[in-house]
């Protein structure tokens, strides 16, 4: 009798998980991130930064961008890259180089851009937005990258260990409240897939690409942090 009625309640509890599943799946798919993409867009302009007021206007509080910097900065530089991209990884401490020698006179904007043929890509996308939720959003995405090596190649079981063992080293300080949010992955689906659609209407094709105030930079410059500090200088001079 005691196993049929936990049977029961275990039957009930996943068709639950089920149906909270299906019902956050349809209201992730009932947006058109192109449309959404485009409206921000016309209210923001490229190479805006995406505020609070922004994403408000649109009715999609999630929609705000990660920036480190001055988000009304007279240069801001906007980052599209995916977390499995070795030339991301290559850039990312250049960026924070970058960031830390300007200061409040620039403002960097990362945005997820996770693409096919990198299988973990999306889930280290998740993992660093659960860490953001606790403050740690650019420390996860350092870390991460720093050791993109660990995480890359791993299998779908593994790789969750080694991201909380990641989030440890980025000083998340609450673990078992990383791992609720990780889990909940679609709850950050709509922002990466929002990431993505403004990405593709920017015309990105490639990992890393980089905006200077709303101009693409070629690959070249992009590649190269004196190049980019160049770039930076002279947008500043202007």
């Amino acid at each position: 009798m005691i196993r049929k009625l936990i049977g029961t309640i275990v039957i009930i509890g996943l068709v639950v998980v089920g149906v909270i599943w299906a019902v956050n799946w349809r209201l992730q798919n009932k947006v058109d991130f192109k449309a959404l993409a485009e409206q921000v867009d016309k209210i923001s302009g490229a190479g805006k930064v995406i505020t609070d007021a922004v994403a408000n206007e649109v009715g999609q509080p999630g929609m705000v961008d990660h920036i480190r910097g001055n988000k009304d900065a007279k240069v801001i530089l906007v980052e599209y890259a995916d977390m499995q991209c070795a030339g991301c990884a290559m850039l990312a401490p250049k960026m924070s180089a970058i960031v830390e020698d300007y200061g409040d006179e620039i403002g960097v904007v990362f945005r997820h851009f996770p693409v096919q043929g990198h299988p973990n890509a999306r889930a280290a996308a998740v993992a660093i937005e659960a860490a953001g939720k606790q403050g740690k959003f650019f420390e996860m995405l350092d870390v991460m990258f720093a050791n993109q090596a660990t995480w890359s190649s791993l299998s779908t079981d593994k790789r969750t260990g080694e991201f909380q063992r990641l989030a440890e080293v980025a000083g998340v300080p609450d673990i078992a409240k990383w791992r609720e949010e990780y889990a909940k992955s679609g709850q950050f689906d709509v922002k990466i897939r929002f990431d993505q659609a403004l990405g593709n209407l920017q015309g990105v094709d490639e990992t890393p690409t980089v905006f200077l105030n709303g101009e693409k930079l070629s690959r070249e410059v992009a590649a190269n942090e004196d190049k980019i500090r160049e770039a930076i200088d002279a947008a500043l001079a202007k």
